[in-house]
């Protein structure tokens, strides 16, 4: 049985909603968060989200995000979102930006990640002047969220709210007149129909 994922993004911060109903239940994925001093739009261009899920019982207890081993294995779930966000436009998760819907299993969560598009416009605006930002440092398997946190599971006929902390503040690093890209994304927190499960790792 399958189950969606409606992905939403917002500056900084990603909420990723999950809906799961009948028929073809979804998750969303949402992004947001405040820039460094001085800055007034990062505008990257998302090509991606990705939602690894594995069956229940073969699920770890927690993530490992430096575990390479299923970076390119067939438990990825993609949805394409090639559009061009402006992360400090939509800073809160009122402000959400929903990215799209996509259909995954029934079984557990164990990773998240974001491809970011170095081939088209990804630029900053600081201090009123624009500048391209520099993608060199983004790794081309995507960047995972980059803590342990307890895999949590979706199930046909629940809902699913996760969010997502893209940390503008951190992943932005002053190079020349403009910066590198370093993304740092976190989990902030998630919900099973409308309750927040423990997702933190002791």
């Amino acid at each position: 049985m399958t189950t969606g994922i409606k992905l939403t993004i917002i500056p900084a911060t990603f909420i990723i909603t999950a809906l799961f109903g009948c028929g073809d239940p979804e998750m969303t994925l949402s992004l947001m968060d405040a820039p460094p001093p001085g800055v007034t739009s990062v505008r990257l261009h998302i090509a991606s989200m990705d939602v690894h899920v594995v069956d229940k019982d073969k699920a770890a207890k927690n993530s490992d995000p430096s575990d390479s081993s299923i970076d390119d294995d067939d438990k990825w779930h993609s949805l394409d979102v090639d559009s061009q966000i402006d992360l400090v436009a939509h800073q809160g998760e009122d402000a959400a930006a929903v990215l799209g819907q996509l259909s995954i299993p029934e079984g557990k969560v164990t990773q998240i990640r974001l491809h970011l598009d170095a081939s088209q416009e990804n630029a900053a605006t600081k201090d009123n002047v624009d500048c391209n930002l520099d993608l060199s440092k983004v790794p081309d398997k995507g960047v995972k969220i980059n803590h342990p946190f307890k895999a949590f599971a979706t199930e046909s006929g629940s809902s699913h709210e996760v969010v997502v902390d893209f940390e503008l503040d951190k992943s932005l690093k002053a190079s020349g007149d403009c910066f590198i890209v370093e993304p740092v994304i976190k989990l902030h927190k998630a919900k099973t129909d409308g309750e927040e499960i423990d997702i933190s790792v002791d």
